[in-house]
C-alpha cells in the first residue's frame, strides 16, 4: 500500500514529528516549505506566515482524515 497526502494537509503542531527544513519559499498568501523526514523529502504548504529557516527542526503533523491510500496497481483504496 502507498499512502499519499497533499502538501496543504500537513501542519506545524507541537505534538508532531520533527522534520528538518530544507528551503522556505513565501509565495504571497502561502509559504512552501521543503522538509526532510526519515530520509524522505516532503513539501508542506502553509497558509500562515512562519519564522523558520533552513536547518530548523519543525514538528509536523498530517491531517489523518485527509490520507489517500493506493494499492500496488496505483488504484485508490479509500
Amino acid at each position: 500500500m502507498t499512502v499519499g497526502l497533499r502538501p496543504e494537509h500537513i501542519v506545524i503542531d507541537a505534538a508532531g514529528i520533527p522534520a528538518t527544513v530544507v528551503t522556505v519559499e513565501p509565495t504571497g498568501s502561502e509559504t512552501q516549505v521543503v522538509m526532510r523526514l526519515g530520509g524522505q523529502t516532503l513539501i508542506v504548504t502553509l497558509r500562515v506566515r512562519v519564522n523558520i529557516k533552513p536547518g530548523d527542526l519543525v514538528p509536523i503533523l498530517p491531517d489523518f482524515g485527509q490520507l489517500h491510500c493506493f494499492d500496488e496497481a496505483g488504484q485508490r483504496i479509500n
